[in-house]
């Protein structure tokens, strides 16, 4: 099933080890939030982070941690993998061309190091979703044909269940293979292999501190269109199960 986040979208993974100065502070709680403050200014949010990586880099090398990476432009799922690769993903971040404007959150399953098993990876995400948006839309139009009665209010709810089906529809459309969607992910590994994602097809990699545990990490990429100051840092606001249903 498919449902809303009020707030940015917690995912877990191998807890972190603990690092050398330089690195982010470690979180005491188990949770932390990477990504930008409502009112940043992207670009010197993107460049307090590369600081931050390359000082973590000359400090803790071989520390294993979690990293927010945003794409400089929205990519399809190979070159997305090629971005990504040598790395472990938990997330991929997609924002549909005209379905939404709202991006999605797909998590990611068996991305292991290399490209091809994480093009795999992430086209089984996109396969997922498409899954997800086509039972949520059958979903819609039954529960419409159930609501009886001329009211207003059961125009409203038909006409409201409808629509729902209809975006479903056009989002499971836009969301193949060729969809040039992907653009962040959570990724997890060493900080030098998390370092070599920092290159002209990445906007930054945000690292995440050392002890953050499963379900414990509040992550938010940047969009590829977000190059100025932030009004506000919303979360996707949509989440599509790791699963068909």
């Amino acid at each position: 099933t498919r449902t809303t986040a009020a707030a940015p979208v917690p995912v877990g993974g191998p807890p972190a080890q603990t690092v050398a100065p330089g690195c982010p502070v470690g979180s005491t709680t188990g949770t932390a939030y990477v990504g930008p403050a409502p009112g940043a200014a992207v670009p010197a949010y993107v460049a307090s982070e590369r600081q931050q990586l390359a000082a973590c880099l000359r400090a803790a090398p071989t520390a294993r941690l979690f990293a927010v990476v945003s794409l400089q432009t929205a990519e399809n799922p190979t070159a997305a993998a090629e971005a990504l690769r040598g790395v472990e993903l938990e997330q991929v971040y997609v924002q549909l061309p005209a379905a939404t404007a709202s991006p999605y959150v797909l998590p990611v399953t068996g991305a292991t190091n290399g490209v091809v098993q994480v093009g795999q990876a992430i086209q089984t995400a996109y396969d997922r979703a498409q899954a997800t948006f086509t039972a949520d839309r059958s979903r819609q139009v039954s529960l419409a044909a159930k609501v009886a009665g001329k009211t207003s209010s059961a125009l409203a709810a038909r006409q409201r269940l409808r629509a729902a089906a209809n975006q479903d529809e056009l989002a499971a459309g836009e969301l193949m293979t060729s969809c040039a969607c992907t653009y962040g992910a959570v990724a997890f590994g060493t900080v030098q292999q998390l370092a070599a994602l920092q290159t002209s097809d990445v906007t930054v990699v945000a690292l995440a501190p050392a002890g953050v545990v499963a379900g414990g990490l509040t992550a938010r990429p940047l969009l590829p269109a977000e190059t100025g100051t932030l009004s506000s840092v919303a979360a996707p606001s949509q989440v599509l199960a790791s699963s068909p249903p």
